[in-house]
């Protein structure tokens, strides 16, 4: 099977699971409000689920990105990182390029906000300092395939199912608790089953939501690596972000503890994984470099320095 073939079956693989853990988000909620609050309820559920969706997609972007302490990153700044991201926006079929602002910290990292009609991209001084231009293309890569795939506006539905279902399932043990004077005379009869949905609904709705964020992330990789057709450079590019992400503190004191917390507790699959899986494409992978690399490196140019932390090598 060669790499494009096998590129297209993990993502469509991905995306159906993207919709199965979301679909059992939505169905866990709604069938705790059935068993609490009767079959009326359940309409009502799905209409204030999509009336937060939809105040929380309409909170301004700037006011986000402020908050955050981001700036606009001018294109007289970064002449070829603005280039990068307009050319990664049209191949990604955006109807507009993401705005692209920058976060004076010295920590690895990128993210973006917005829908795909008003997006912006996130970058820190510290990942700008840290990467090759090829590594920082393919960075960028993977956030315009989330703004493309509208990742922000599935994981806020996903966040407002898992906060849904857990206030009901907390109202319904203070219900339960109300009525322990009742089961102890044996007026009352419980149905143990309920109870039990009852206490694992929050745990199960938070692993779900954590499965769904995994599942997003290695569709954008999958993606970046279809827009700036390098897999190995945007596999560099999280070795980098991984290796400075512990300071040399964790790494000389918690190394032996590396790595020990369980898959199913990430927000993102492991590096290693996601490593793994990017360079099993790279053999017939296309290399398509967006700008030559002594234009992209012009970005550096008068950009602010990050605030150094002597415990972070």
């Amino acid at each position: 099977m060669d790499a494009r073939r096998r590129a297209a079956r993990w993502k469509l693989r991905n995306r159906l699971h993207s919709i199965l853990l979301l679909g059992c988000l939505l169905a866990l909620a709604a069938l705790i409000a059935r068993m609490l609050l009767g079959p009326t309820a359940v309409p009502w559920l799905m209409g204030v689920t999509l009336a937060g969706l939809l105040s929380a997609a309409s909170v301004p972007r700037d006011l986000v990105l402020r908050l955050a302490g981001a700036r606009p990153l001018h294109p007289a700044e970064a002449p070829g990182l603005h280039a990068a991201l307009h050319e990664l926006a049209r191949r990604a079929g955006l109807p507009r390029a993401p705005a692209l602002y920058i976060l004076p910290r010295e920590l690895l990292n990128a993210f973006s906000v917005g829908s795909r009609e008003n997006a912006a991209v996130v970058v820190t001084t510290g990942l700008l300092r840290s990467l090759e231009p090829p590594e920082l293309v393919a960075v960028l890569a993977h956030e315009v395939a989330h703004v493309a795939h509208d990742d922000m506006r599935v994981m806020l539905l996903a966040d407002f199912a898992a906060r849904i279902t857990g206030s009901l399932a907390v109202a319904g043990l203070f219900l339960l608790g109300l009525n322990l004077p009742r089961l102890a005379g044996e007026e009352l009869v419980v149905a143990w089953p309920v109870v039990v949905l009852l206490l694992a609904a929050p745990a199960g709705t938070g692993l779900l939501q954590l499965a769904l964020s995994r599942s997003r992330e290695r569709e954008a990789d999958l993606e970046a690596v279809r827009l700036a057709g390098s897999p190995r450079a945007l596999a560099s590019a999280l070795r980098k972000i991984d290796r400075h992400r512990e300071s040399w503190i964790e790494r000389l004191v918690l190394r032996r503890r590396h790595g020990a917390e369980p898959a199913w507790l990430r927000t993102h699959p492991t590096t290693e994984e996601r490593i793994r899986t990017l360079l099993a494409l790279e053999e017939e992978a296309a290399e398509e470099a967006l700008l030559e690399p002594e234009e992209l490196a012009r970005l550096l140019h008068g950009l602010p320095a990050p605030r150094r932390r002597w415990f972070v090598r």
